[in-house]
């Protein structure tokens, strides 16, 4: 026991300073170590003060962080984890060499963190719920949407051969449209009707395109939003074409001359939509006596196998192929080549004899027509 030299106060053990006066105590001399007082200032804002020093400069003793205690280096121990040296050995996890504090706090923290169990971790994760099947619509292949209650209505015709063209013995037949041959297809959509006067408005509309010469401005003539739009050039067809495929988000095009003809009169090479034989009633022609567009779909006898509608009559309508000789033909004419588009069908201005599926027209792609219109083709989804 000692007494402090500045009041003689009676000091309790290991006291750092008197608790009278606050006279900081000196530590105890280390045995075996030659010390000489440091600074030993006294810091009311802190706990910690300078130490005895060897006259090297080496720390070889301190107090103990935890419980204050004057410790020398080789009677202490530095705890790895937190880093603080000079501590008592009666705070120290033998196991793994870091102080009792630390212990403490780590586990104060695994109670706190939310981990499952180990066993659980190793668990496979549960597969997501499916979406109810009404929440990922599907497509109807039969049409498609330009704008609000504006339709495109299709028609599938499959993959396979089809006979094209006319045969050499055909009285009816041009020699354009020989020799009849067979032809493979892929599948495809044809449009069910000619492209009519509204649906064109809706792409008028959208795009701010040029409307046919006949329109009272921006208006369609009067009754005639169900009749097949006319006086469309073929860059004026292709245009509609790329708006419905970016609006529907299909590939809408103008079908090829070999589509068309095997949308008109199906596998079989017959000569009109509804079989071999000329019919009146079946299709707005010259024979009708119209001498004007009808509305599409109004001839049902005219169907064609596919279920296509005005594939006879009406309009004549754009394809997207060259008017070109056919393959095994020795026909010479100098219109064969890439300059002129083929039109098909035939229109109410004429007879039936050119309104059959495999006649061919040849045409400047740039002229607009009072019977010229088009139908949308689209690859098959």
């Amino acid at each position: 026991m000692s007494n402090c030299a500045n009041c003689s106060t009676e000091l309790p053990p290991k006291a750092k300073f008197c608790p009278v006066c606050g006279q900081p105590v000196p530590p105890p001399p280390v045995s075996g170590a030659a010390v000489t007082k440091g600074d030993v200032g006294l810091d009311r804002s802190v706990t910690h003060f300078t130490t005895v020093r060897q006259s090297d400069a080496e720390q070889v003793a301190d107090y103990c962080p935890i419980c204050g205690s004057w410790v020398a280096r080789r009677e202490s121990f530095r705890c790895r984890e937190c880093g603080r040296s000079f501590l008592c050995h009666h705070h120290r996890d033998p196991e793994r060499n870091i102080c009792l504090e630390c212990v403490a706090r780590d586990a104060a923290t695994a109670e706190r963190r939310p981990i499952a169990p180990q066993e659980t971790l190793r668990q496979p994760a549960a597969p997501p719920a499916e979406r109810p099947a009404t929440s990922r619509p599907t497509r109807d292949p039969s049409r498609s949407e330009l704008a609000p209650g504006v339709w495109l209505e299709w028609v599938q015709v499959p993959a396979g051969e089809f006979l094209m063209g006319s045969a050499e013995d055909d009285g009816l037949a041009y020699d354009g449209e020989k020799p009849q041959r067979r032809v493979y297809v892929d599948a495809f959509r044809i449009g069910k009707y000619p492209v009519t006067n509204g649906q064109y408005r809706a792409f008028v509309v959208a795009t701010g395109h040029s409307v046919p010469e006949h329109w009272k401005g921006d208006e369609i003539p009067a009754g005639k939003e169900n009749h097949p739009v006319v006086e469309v050039d073929w860059e004026d067809a292709v245009a509609y074409c790329g708006w419905a495929s970016g609006v529907t988000g299909e590939q809408v095009r103008l079908p090829s001359e070999a589509e068309w003809e095997k949308g008109a009169r199906g596998p079989d090479g017959r000569r009109y939509p509804w079989g071999n034989e000329w019919q009146e009633g079946r299709c707005n022609s010259a024979e009708a006596g119209v001498g004007d567009t009808t509305p599409v779909g109004r001839y049902r006898g005219g169907i064609s196998p596919c279920g296509a509608h005005d594939m006879a009559g009406n309009v004549c309508e754009w394809t997207d192929s060259w008017y070109q000789v056919y393959p095994g033909s020795t026909d010479e004419d100098e219109n064969y080549g890439r300059q002129y588009r083929v039109l098909r069908g035939g229109s109410w201005g004429n007879n039936g004899r050119r309104v059959r599926a495999a006649n061919r027209y040849w045409i400047d792609p740039s002229n607009r027509n009072v019977n010229v219109g088009f139908r949308c083709a689209s690859t098959s989804p």
